[in-house]
């Protein structure tokens, strides 16, 4: 059983290092932006680009990765007449692992890195620094709410196919086209819809960095936890 749950991890491990170098390429980028941007402007607040960039890179990474890791590596578990229990423990941790490590490499890079250069630049507060100074403190709680969810996408895609892959892209394009328009809305629209909702996002980063968000979090942990136990009761009686 034991060897069964670790055959997730001992098998992808490789597959990890064009992640990284991917991820290395955009903070790369995102870095070169900072530094050309504050030359030009002294704006109040500044957030990182390099941190947001790799960020959002390394989530659509580990979704559509997932999505598909998941579907080959299951079947051919299940086809070699694996443990499906075995096999779905051994994928979370796996999950756990990769993120997990993507997160800890971003964070550094973020502190030992872009801060400095960004300093270096321009000397303006800075998002998720000194703005959303206390919001490291959630990291291990926001990484299990990401795990959870890119193992919840994982087992949705597997069941329903090409339906859940296209619900999935439309939603990716949507959260990543709006949000960093309706944040863009908040500071220059802020009495429209749009403006509003940006609003309430920033609102939502901040009461995070205070504590308020853990609730919130803790809910969508708990959620996420609950569609993951139904999804996986019907993959253990899904003819392959």
């Amino acid at each position: 059983m034991l060897h069964q749950i670790g055959i997730p991890l001992r098998r992808r491990w490789r597959e990890y290092v064009p992640y990284l170098a991917a991820g290395l390429a955009f903070f790369a980028g995102g870095l070169l932006l900072d530094v050309a941007i504050l030359h030009i402007e002294e704006p109040e607040v500044w957030a990182p680009l390099a941190f947001l960039m790799t960020g959002v890179a390394l989530l659509f990474i580990a979704v559509w990765d997932g999505i598909l890791a998941f579907s080959m590596y299951y079947r051919l578990a299940v086809h070699m007449g694996g443990s499906r229990k075995a096999f779905l423990i051994g994928y979370v941790l796996e999950r756990l692992v990769c993120i997990g490590g993507q997160v800890g490499v971003l964070l550094l890079l973020l502190y030992l890195a872009e801060v400095p250069v960004c300093r270096m630049v321009r000397d303006v507060p800075l998002a998720f620094v000194d703005v959303y100074g206390g919001w490291t403190a959630y990291c291990p709680l926001l990484l299990l709410v990401f795990v959870l969810l890119v193992v919840f996408t994982s087992m949705l895609a597997e069941l329903w196919g090409a339906k859940a892959r296209v619900l999935l892209w439309v939603v990716w394009m949507l959260a990543a086209v709006g949000l960093p328009q309706l944040m863009k809305a908040a500071g220059d629209y802020p009495e429209s819809v749009a403006g509003k909702l940006g609003n309430l996002l920033l609102q939502f980063f901040t009461g995070l960095a205070n504590g308020q968000g853990l609730a919130l979090a803790a809910v969508g942990m708990a959620a996420l936890a609950l569609g993951i136990l139904l999804l996986a009761g019907r993959l253990l009686k899904k003819d392959l």
